[in-house]
């Protein structure tokens, strides 16, 4: 058997393969061509619903009819060339959109209606898609400007939530595709450097390999803004748009703890073992129609039903408030205003939402000075307008109509530069304490401290003037210096807490008087140093003050017996000029309650038991309709004589004059009758 040299093999197997490869292309047919493929899509607001309904035809033949604002279509397969696309609105004989696209093999498009024919002309988009897959782990998105709300270049922002640009001054008609990590991405659409949100549609997540448009639509007039996807091969939808809801309990229909709720939205609970005072930062919430529904804790009826309208991209507050008694039990659902203040300023908000009586139940803001920010405000009123402040601490307090009776007395609030702060008035006063609600915007709120009141009096008479000065401190700190016999203050506002007060002799660095007050918030005292340390001990008195208003035509008359002239019990009786007792052995120290009275004048005094002996009689006093008045019988007949010490409420007291009228040298009885 002759053998071929290798190299002879593999020639001869070489030229075998040539030729059955060029027999095999011989033989095979053209390679295939994917035809064009073509998406259509509806995005001019060139009017309302329902009169958006078009006709589009190709080549003067209809492909598409009823086809409405916001309708799209899947892939439509067609033969390469140019077409004549017009689009005729319902009825209309007269194409309002008219233009030619010319499609190539193996290529994808996407034509798209735009323009509102007033800001924007009608015109016809024909975008060239690009459906090559992103990268692995990657979504490929193209956004698009196609919301004709404004003539030019409409300029936009899309960015993060956050405020980080994505893409800056977009143009109206500009699109451009970008390749993202799959994930969640919450975008919007805003003016030019992100101050106000144009649109701002709800988180969307993109998985791997998906390839999307997103276009900004709408003029905001014929039809709203908004954001239209459109899945690449697949008909796009508009997508649900946000807007945020903070949420408040401030319905004080029961004492703690009987006030926990769920809270639905559209029968779905959204917040469950809600109590009052409790509240929420901003929910995002798609935007549109709700119904909110409250249910008490175990119940299956709602006590609070309301239906909120929620526009996208702006912030509203939901409040249950009433008590069932004086105020029904209500939802208000304010819009909310989050517009940054000017440089150095604040945003403050007032709104009554306390139910402590029927009807309006009229209130005052006013600052600690009486002077008026808001008079006669009525239940349920709640600002529109909010107050723009410079930056600093404010020191606000809540009366009756006039200013006469202060009702809630918070502490003073700082309001930094940019804050944004809703403040209410709280509470019924029966199943919850008067207060105010602070609620910063987009934060959980809370309730303000309330300032406790506190008036001070030195009726010690353990010394003889000039010697009976001490220096007053609480926790420490001296509040009232060269503080003498007879002196007293208006009321003092005081963090409520315990606190240590101590009462220092004039150059003594040894307390004389030391004791505890704890002072409760919205809470009025009154701290009175007593004893003369021979007869009685030094020591301080703490009463809790009554500042509810007499009925009409009454004054309120508070008496006690500070007056240290015995040891023991040292029993007085206090008596009308003709004998006729009005309280009986009244022991020192003894603080009678309110008397209501008619306003009018009394000529009181105060004698030995049964009245026998007169030992102090001042002249008569005149107590106004409304008047409130505490009056206390002081001195001891030897460092200090007997007196009657009168304190109005929040008011600096004075010694009233007796019956003698000193002029010196000279002493003259029985000046008055």
């Amino acid at each position: 058997m002759k053998r071929f040299p290798l190299i002879l093999v593999l020639l001869l197997l070489l030229a075998i393969a040539i030729a059955v490869t060029a027999a095999a292309q011989d033989n095979s047919e053209p390679l295939a061509v994917s035809p064009p493929r073509l998406a259509v899509a509806h995005l001019a607001p060139f009017a309302g619903d329902p009169g958006t309904a078009v006709t589009v035809t190709l080549d003067a033949t209809p492909v598409l009819t009823n086809f409405a604002y916001g309708d799209s279509t899947e892939y439509l397969e067609l033969t390469a060339g140019t077409y004549l696309v017009e689009i005729f609105p319902e009825g209309s004989t007269t194409a309002a959109i008219s233009g030619t696209v010319t499609l190539a093999d193996g290529t994808d498009y996407t034509a798209i209606a735009t323009g509102d024919g007033v800001n924007q002309p009608l015109e016809l988009q024909a975008l060239v898609d690009d459906n090559t897959a992103p990268a692995g782990g990657n979504a490929k998105l193209r956004l698009g400007h196609l919301a004709p709300f404004a003539s030019g270049d409409a300029l936009a922002d899309i960015r993060l939530q956050d405020g980080t640009v994505v893409l800056a001054n977009v143009a109206y008609t500009a699109t451009a595709y970008q390749e993202l990590p799959a994930g969640t991405y919450d975008l919007k659409i805003t003016t030019p450097g992100g101050d106000t949100t144009l649109i701002d549609p709800l988180p969307v997540t993109l998985s791997d390999g998906d390839i999307v448009s997103a276009f900004a639509t709408g003029d905001g007039s014929n039809q709203p803004l908004g954001a239209f996807a459109l899945p690449s091969g697949q008909k796009g939808d508009f997508l649900p748009l946000a807007s945020y809801l903070q949420v408040a309990h401030l319905a004080p229909f029961a004492a703690d703890s009987g006030t926990a709720v769920t809270v639905t939205l559209d029968a779905t609970p959204v917040l469950t073992n809600f109590e009052y005072g409790d509240s929420t930062g901003y929910l995002t919430v798609t935007a549109g129609s709700h119904l909110v529904e409250i249910f008490p804790g175990g119940s299956a009826t709602a006590a609070i039903s309301g239906t909120v309208d929620l526009m996208q991209a702006q912030d509203y507050t939901a409040i249950a408030i009433g008590n069932g008694g004086n105020q029904p039990l209500e939802l208000l659902a304010p819009l909310d205003d989050n517009t940054p203040p000017d440089p150095g300023e604040s945003r403050l908000r007032l709104g009554h939402l306390a139910p402590f009586a029927t009807s309006d139940a009229l209130a005052d803001v006013r600052l600690q000075d009486g002077t008026p920010l808001l008079t006669d405000v009525a239940y349920t009123t709640i600002l529109t307008t909010y107050f723009d402040l410079p930056a600093g601490t404010y020191d606000l307090k809540i009366t009756t109509p006039g200013g006469d009776t202060t009702l809630i007395d918070p502490l003073p609030v700082t309001l930094n530069d940019g804050d944004i702060l809703s403040a209410f008035a709280t509470g019924d006063g029966g199943n919850q304490p008067l207060g105010v609600f602070a609620l910063p915007s987009g934060q959980p709120g809370f309730f303000l401290d309330l300032a406790a009141r506190l008036q001070v009096a030195h009726l010690a008479p353990f010394a003889m003037d000039p010697g009976t000065a001490v220096t007053v401190t609480l926790d420490g700190a001296p509040v009232l210096t060269d503080f003498a016999y007879g002196d007293s203050t208006e009321y003092l506002w005081v963090p409520p807490a315990s606190y240590l007060v101590e009462i220092f002799p004039g150059g003594s660095a040894t307390a004389a008087i030391s004791g505890t007050v704890d002072l409760q918030a919205n809470t009025d005292y009154t701290a009175i140093a007593s004893g003369d340390g021979d007869n009685q001990p030094l020591e301080l008195l703490a009463l809790v003050d009554d500042n509810s208003a007499p009925a009409p035509g009454n004054f309120k008359l508070r008496l006690g017996h500070l007056a240290p002239f015995a040891s023991g019990d040292a029993l007085a009786d206090i008596r009308l000029q003709d004998g006729t007792p009005v309280l009986t052995d009244v022991a020192y120290a003894d603080i009678s309650t309110y008397l209501p009275l008619p306003a009018g004048t009394y000529d009181l005094k105060i004698t030995t038991p049964g009245g026998d002996t007169t030992l102090i009689d001042p002249l008569p006093v005149t107590l106004g309709d409304g008047d409130i008045l505490s009056a206390f019988a002081t001195g001891e007949g030897t460092n200090q004589k007997l007196a009657v010490f009168a304190l109005p409420s929040g008011q600096i007291g004075f010694m009233l004059p007796d019956r003698y009228m000193y002029f010196f040298p000279i002493i003259v009885r029985n000046a008055a009758p």
